[in-house]
């Protein structure tokens, strides 16, 4: 059986991890392959030196507040944790990584396994949408990021063609690495129940 290494930094079996799309792929998954988590755990000193170092660059030169898709050093560093967590599983053999909204964690990783990334937008597409008075540099670095997660990943899903298709058209990625899957309700469905029979009492 194939073993997939799900890369996420939350909580798979939580209903709460991205609106729920984590752990409703997680258990998808599991349904057909054996499914391995590879938990990526917040490091909270590292982001306190980084928050610490944003804001004396703001001080210093009057630059914008520190976002972690924006910061090569952040991306540098999570590539080489998620790198060292893949090595770790040592006899564990891993056939396939998937990793959901982790460009980050990609974008400076090589791997001598497949890697499937996923993912609902890009980072272009965002721009003046959910990310905002971003300076000139952190466009620059979002980009780049986002550029080199995609590249070195083998396959690429996302959930709508407007994301594949800037994928495509403004990162220049191959249309035959990338693949369209739209996210479901995320929702457990019910048991199903067969409707009770309905038997006439009336007689003709």
């Amino acid at each position: 059986m194939i073993r997939i290494g799900y890369v996420t930094t939350m909580d798979p079996e939580s209903q709460a991890a991205w609106s729920g799309t984590i752990h409703t792929i997680y258990k998808a998954l599991n349904k057909r392959y054996q499914v391995e988590p590879i938990i990526i755990k917040q490091n909270f000193l590292l982001k306190k030196i980084l928050s610490k170092f944003s804001k004396l660059k703001i001080k210093l030169f009057h630059s914008a507040p520190y976002q972690d898709n924006t910061s090569v050093l952040t991306a540098r560093i999570r590539s080489m944790r998620l790198k060292g967590l893949v090595n770790r599983f040592g006899s564990k053999k891993i056939d396939v990584l998937f990793i959901p909204a982790g460009s980050t964690y990609l974008s400076y990783s090589d791997f001598n396994i497949p890697v499937i990334y996923l993912s609902d937008a890009t980072f272009h597409v965002m721009i003046d949408y959910y990310y905002t008075n971003l300076t000139k540099k952190q466009v620059e670095n979002g980009n780049l990021i986002e550029k080199r997660a995609i590249e070195n990943a083998d396959k690429v899903i996302y959930s709508s063609d407007w994301a594949m298709n800037d994928a495509i058209d403004f990162y220049g990625i191959n249309f035959e690495k990338c693949k369209m899957i739209p996210f479901g309700a995320n929702m457990i469905s019910p048991n199903e129940r067969k409707p009770k029979s309905i038997k006439s009492k009336k007689k003709y």
